[in-house]
């Protein structure tokens, strides 16, 4: 059975900082989850009037062709 779990990078830089050295740590987050619409459905208030004006990329109509 070959062990590879001490090659993973959070283990070699757990050994690189007891050791004292300096390592490199960082994490991939998804930072942007929040949509037009998710944010609309959070701040509309019923009888307000509230709406979401959208514009479609490079002059394309949604649904079809312009």
């Amino acid at each position: 059975m070959n062990d590879t779990s001490s090659t993973r990078p959070a283990d070699v830089a757990r050994a690189q900082l007891a050791a004292g050295q300096s390592a490199i740590v960082w994490r991939d987050l998804i930072a942007d989850t929040e949509t037009p619409v998710s944010a609309a459905l959070k701040l509309f208030e019923a009888g307000r009037g509230d709406f979401i004006l959208n514009r479609s990329k490079a002059g394309r109509c949604a649904g079809g062709t312009a």
